[in-house]
């Protein structure tokens, strides 16, 4: 339904209200006009003309947003994930070919409409389990045509599907193997000028890397942040995941919109980004697929950050819509966000990516910017909700 201008009157719903992890109102109704939440309320009539849905108490959400993914690549690292399983560490899996590099190999040789083939399902998972505000990096081409086609493939996705797509150019996340040994052309040569192109087709909305002893630097990440403020991007990155390297404090310096990972940030790293309005992004889901044992100082983030948490919100990713609590005898629950109040609002900078989650009270009329009705079948399921069937509709 996003951007899509419709108009629906989702009957007898449990309306989660943002005040709270049990603050949820039974039997609530929520009338969607012109893609716009009119009203919040009870016993409120479907004007005419107007789809009326009964949810039959199951939960109304916001959308949930995923902040940061990498949805659009070919191919797949499936015995990457068979050695995990046998002790191998993500630097072990690069140095033996694998991880970003292996995806390069076959990205590289995809076409956009291979790469929209391959990532739709992926995005039509998020879109069935609430999400309705996604962003979507480059960074397994490495080079300027195949990063060009990632970004490519985002952009027709957002367009074919009931869901907000931002993009974030990650050029910057890997070395591959024809520039092993050119750390700086790579940046001459790919990163910066595909990062000209890129803003010039209007295909990026941010700018990302990732600052890691296997990756690139903080002097070379700087080089990379320079020219995404000469061209007016705002900046993120990857940092601090397997050691610290200073990438946190970097991008706080830099006033970007997220630091992402963060299993080695310290307590000075949160208050530098606090301190600048950069969010902090944590992503469990990464932690446990890489089977890493250096958790991140969860904690340090809301101490560090402004009242409640409001410039550091951790994003459980999509992970969040199977986090139920609060169950009825029916086995339905309110989802929560990372166990803290979830809702949306505008951030008062336009801000793209991390900066689409946040709070800003409960439900109320305006800006609609998706939703979702989530009730739980069994554990660790859901069934599908109303933006899914939109989506497949979309397709169809």
């Amino acid at each position: 339904m996003q951007g899509s201008g419709a108009s629906v009157l989702f009957a007898n719903a449990r309306v989660f209200s943002g005040e709270g992890p049990s603050a949820a109102t039974q039997g609530a109704d929520v009338l969607v006009a012109q893609g716009r939440i009119a009203a919040v309320g009870a016993g409120i009539a479907a004007p005419d003309g107007v789809e009326r849905i009964d949810c039959a108490g199951r939960l109304l959400t916001p959308a949930l947003i995923d902040c940061h993914t990498h949805i659009v690549y070919a191919g797949n690292r499936a015995r990457e994930f068979e050695m995990r399983l046998e002790g191998a560490t993500y630097a072990e899996i690069a140095a033996a070919g694998g991880g970003i590099v292996a995806s390069m190999r076959a990205t590289r040789g995809a076409s956009v409409e291979e790469l929209i083939a391959q990532s739709l399902p992926r995005l039509m998972h998020l879109i069935g389990e609430g999400v309705g505000a996604v962003e979507i990096k480059s960074g397994y081409g490495l080079s300027i045509e195949a990063e060009l086609n990632m970004l490519r493939a985002a952009r027709k996705l957002g367009r074919r599907l009931p869901v907000r797509v931002v993009t974030s150019w990650l050029a910057a996340h890997a070395l591959p193997p024809d520039y092993k040994e050119r750390r700086a052309a790579y940046l001459d040569e790919v990163v910066l000028p595909g990062l000209t192109q890129a803003k010039a087709e209007g295909l990026v909305d941010a700018v990302d890397g990732f600052c890691e002893h296997l990756a690139f630097t903080v002097a070379e990440m700087e080089r990379v942040f320079d020219h995404a403020r000469d061209l007016g991007l705002p900046v993120k990155l990857h940092a601090e995941q397997l050691s610290h390297q200073g990438g946190a404090r970097l991008v706080a310096r830099r006033k970007g919109l997220s630091a992402d990972h963060l299993e080695w940030a310290s307590e000075e790293d949160a208050a530098a980004m606090a301190q600048a309005g950069t969010v902090a992004v944590m992503l469990p889901g990464a932690y446990y697929m890489l089977r890493e044992t250096k958790a991140p100082p969860v904690a340090a983030f809301p101490q560090g950050g402004r009242r409640d948490g409001d410039r550091h919100r951790r994003e459980p990713r999509h992970l969040a819509a199977h986090l139920a609590s609060d169950g009825d005898e029916h086995g339905r629950g309110a989802v929560r966000h990372d166990g803290r109040r979830m809702s949306l609002r505008r951030d008062r900078r336009g801000g793209e990516g991390a900066r689409v989650a946040g709070r800003d009270g409960p439900h109320r009329a305006g800006p609609l910017g998706g939703s979702g009705a989530v009730e739980r079948d069994k554990p660790g399921r859901t069934r599908e909700p109303h933006r899914l069937q939109s989506a497949r509709r979309a397709l169809a």
